[in-house]
């Protein structure tokens, strides 16, 4: 799908030759579409706070917010509420995470047919961090990924959305396996993927065309973590098995610690969405850590319209770790 000539410009970064003249002629933020990615909230005053972050960004008419899930089904509640306060006070439609690891089937679809009842109509199916083992035996769990795509297809899901990896999940024998066990969620019942972060778009442009042979390449949303604390992200993407290119990671160890350091990092986001859009990528999921400015100042600097009637008070402050 995407093109294979080499672009010769200069990028934003100095580090990836990416954009070349074609690519400057590339409305970047025209006619994207976004969604935005948060941690449930702990506390009702937290439940505020990250409220006021996300006016700031309802200006973009996301189409929808997702909200994740803790490990073992640690949050939960902070899920179903964080969730249900996003819906009423934003009238945003809300994608909540659901995982099933170290939890029963029954324990599950229960989650699920809560979320259900307070209008939420998109889920996120996951398996899950393993929490270790539990204190007692788990009563007829799922018996992995695609067994709960179909319970939850079963119990009359109709938006399944499931993770994707650019740079291979990180539990994977092999790319093959990993490519397979996609479309074998897609089989499931899945109706679209987001994709873990990445700074390689050579490796979502290889996902996106192997889901093309099989008439799925429409249904591949990039995420991109909108990060501006340089060393944080280096020890997540670790966490996460996200590869960065050494050329990249040299630059950006460079100047983790110095007063460039935030400007550093909205250039490594501006170069890979701009390679993105030049290659007709105009869907995108916005990992914000719960933070509205860096994903504000990216936005704005690519140019991307606000909802003409949107008009929110918003703050700049940083909230929640």
């Amino acid at each position: 799908m995407h093109g294979q000539s080499q672009p010769n410009g200069v990028s934003i970064n100095g580090i990836y030759p990416l954009n070349d003249g074609g690519e400057v002629q590339v409305k970047p933020g025209r006619k994207a579409k976004l969604s935005f990615e948060v941690f449930p909230a702990k506390t009702q005053e937290a439940v505020a706070d990250l409220l006021a972050e996300l006016r700031c960004l309802s200006v973009y008419n996301p189409e929808f917010i997702s909200v994740t899930y803790g490990a073992g089904g640690s949050a939960r509640e902070g899920t179903i509420q964080t969730s249900k306060a996003i819906q009423e006070e934003l009238s945003t439609d809300v994608m909540a995470h659901l995982t099933f690891s170290n939890q029963g089937r029954g324990d599950v679809l229960a989650v699920a047919d809560r979320l259900k009842d307070i209008g939420i109509k998109q889920i996120l199916a996951l398996r899950g961090d393993d929490v270790g083992k539990a204190d007692t035996p788990i009563s007829v769990p799922f018996g992995g990924s695609i067994e709960f795509i179909k319970g939850l297809a079963d119990r009359g899901w109709q938006n399944i959305r499931v993770a994707a990896y650019p740079d291979m999940h990180k539990d994977a024998k092999s790319a093959d396996a990993d490519f397979d066990w996609l479309l074998a969620k897609f089989d499931a019942g899945a109706s679209e993927a987001i994709t873990q972060f990445f700074f390689d778009a050579e490796s979502f442009f290889r996902l996106r065309d192997r889901l093309d042979k099989f008439g799925l390449a429409d249904r591949l949303i990039p995420g991109i973590l909108a990060f501006d604390d340089i060393s944080k992200m280096l020890g997540f993407a670790g966490h996460c098995g996200v590869c960065i290119p050494p050329a990249l990671t040299t630059e950006l160890e460079k100047s983790a610690r110095t007063d460039l350091s935030a400007a550093h990092s909205l250039s490594v986001l501006l170069d890979l969405w701009l390679r993105l859009s030049a290659q007709g990528v105009d869907r995108y999921h916005i990992y914000t850590l719960n933070k509205a400015q860096p994903t504000q100042t990216l936005l704005e600097l690519l140019g991307i319209p606000k909802h003409p009637d949107a008009l929110p008070s918003c703050h700049k402050q940083t909230i929640m770790s």
